[in-house]
């Protein structure tokens, strides 16, 4: 026998199965004969188990006469792994009818061929389809059994063969394909999701999830890098992102009142709404801050606080804009007012921390003057993205996913502020200004480009965006600033309105949406 592994002398009868075993094992061409090998004779129920994968009849007379002698010996072990093996070593091997051969495209010849000339193959057994165009990731981490790996050798039909029996549930699957690539005297079978072209990010975010090095862009003919967001941000590139955004932040609000961003002590929103609603108020622009601008976003607030000094209801489904509207279509309902509903009951029940949303909450504490409170939105999202590395936040652009992610970036920026001699909320907004006023005046950040001049608005405090829509909202009306303050405390009027409120049965006109 060539290439034995086990060599004293005399050799067992145990010793001599395990001997042609491997044998067997290796000129079949099975991966690791040695492992499987030391499955078969060291536990027959795993081993027995193994075979099942195997091409039959590799396995000969040696089993048969093991099983003699230790019958005539009383070895019930020995018995039991020779019957066992001799049996499974006749069983056919179990490839799913219907999944190889259907197709021509599907035969294990075809699969094993275009392999060799082409160093790669994918193909839905399912369609036969072989597609051309087309983001191909791999389902399984590298390590994952599933993945059928030959090293060292071509590969055979029946390498083509195990990997379909080993994924047979997952190949049932229509949305599956059965991938090929050879790299360097090794070939690698595994299951690969297909993604559209242009889902990019959908694709690389799926093979993160599944420890990917990289993809194949059948298109372009080429793969494409799959990173790790999780230690992108904690690497040293990050960190001197984050110092350069702050600087840049801390620069920028140098040049307007507030220096600190959240901070509404001591400003307009306090004096007109009172210290005693500061809760009040920060709930309110956190419940009205997704999918708003910092303008649209103070503006739809106001309208909620002078819902709350009026003692009317917070939600008004009749609410309508009347014929004369100016800045919105006449007839409309408040914005967005059924996408917030549930946070704006929670804040005017005094319920903020039950608020939905980690950005939301995040908010909310952060304008009540929480020091540890950050809030991570689609700028944050943005600026923790590296695309020439395969570095996504999330599936879709713009998106800072809840969870996970949010908790591990909270926990990377705190050590940050740290080193700077600032809190976590104070640190966290003066990255986002740097980096939103960035975007917004060099449409490109860190080579990434940006929406520009589509950004709206400036990136100041929030107290300081409140006191410019009063100013300007005075001008539109052509009274005083400070006629306008005592209306606004009054519940009289809104930042929203061009002309003050009127009542009716069917709730409150508005006279438009200043933008």
């Amino acid at each position: 026998m060539a290439d034995n592994y086990l060599t004293e002398s005399p050799l067992s009868t145990r010793d001599k199965v395990w001997n042609a075993t491997y044998d067997r094992l290796k000129s079949a061409g099975v991966s690791n004969p040695r492992v499987m090998t030391d499955n078969i004779v060291g536990n027959s129920l795993s081993g027995g188990f193994g075979l099942l994968d195997l091409t039959p009849a590799f396995v000969g007379e040696e089993l048969g006469t093991m099983t003699g002698k230790s019958l005539a010996n009383n070895n019930y072990l020995g018995t039991g792994l020779g019957l066992g093996g001799a049996l499974l070593a006749t069983t056919p091997l179990k490839v799913p009818q219907g999944l190889l051969s259907r197709f021509s495209t599907s035969t294990p010849g075809r699969i094993v061929n275009k392999t060799k000339s082409g160093g790669g193959y994918s193909v839905n057994l399912q369609t036969g389809d072989v597609p051309q165009e087309g983001l191909m990731m791999g389902m399984y981490k590298n390590t994952d059994p599933r993945n059928v790996v030959i090293e060292g050798r071509p590969i055979t039909k029946a390498d083509v063969e195990q990997s379909v029996n080993i994924n047979q549930k997952t190949l049932d699957n229509p949305e599956n394909y059965l991938g090929t690539w050879a790299d360097d005297g090794t070939t690698y079978f595994d299951v690969s999701k297909k993604f559209d072209p242009n889902d990019i990010r959908k694709a690389t975010k799926f093979g993160e999830r599944t420890n990917q090095i990289a993809g194949y862009n059948l298109g372009a003919g080429e793969s494409f890098p799959v990173g790790q967001w999780s230690k992108f941000v904690t690497s040293p590139e990050y960190a001197e992102r984050l110092g350069i955004l702050n600087k840049e932040g801390v620069e920028y609000l140098k040049k307007h009142p507030q220096k600190d961003w959240w901070n509404l002590k001591g400003t307009e929103l306090e004096e007109i709404y009172g210290k005693e609603n500061s809760d009040k108020i920060a709930g309110y622009l956190a419940a009205t801050s997704p999918l708003s601008d910092v303008g649209k976003n103070v503006r739809l607030a106001s309208e909620y606080m002078r819902r709350e000094i009026k003692g009317e209801p917070i939600i008004q489904p009749n609410f309508r804009t009347p014929e004369d509207s100016v800045f919105i279509q006449p007839g409309s309902k408040m914005p967005l007012e059924t996408s917030y509903a549930k946070n704006l009951e929670r804040v005017t029940k005094g319920n903020i921390d039950e608020m939905q949303s980690q950005k939301v909450r995040g908010m909310a504490k952060a304008l009540s003057g929480d020091p540890n409170a950050m809030v991570f939105d689609r700028h944050w999202a943005n600026l923790s993205e590296k695309p020439t590395a395969g570095i996504f936040t999330a599936p879709e652009k713009g998106v800072f996913p809840p969870g996970k992610q949010y908790d591990q970036l909270e926990g990377i920026v705190a050590k940050e502020a740290e080193k700077y001699g600032l809190t976590p909320a104070e640190f966290s907004a003066n990255v986002w200004t740097g980096y939103r006023n960035l975007a917004q005046t060099k449409g490109e950040v860190f080579g990434q480009k940006t929406a520009g001049a589509g950004i709206l608005g400036e990136s100041k405090g929030i107290a300081d965006v409140f006191s410019d829509a009063i100013t300007a909202k005075a001008k539109k009306l052509n009274i005083t600033r400070q006629e306008l303050i005592n209306k606004l405390k009054k519940g009289d009027i809104s930042l929203l309105a061009v002309v003050p409120f009127a009542t009716s049965t069917e709730g409150l006109l508005d006279g438009g949406f200043e933008m």
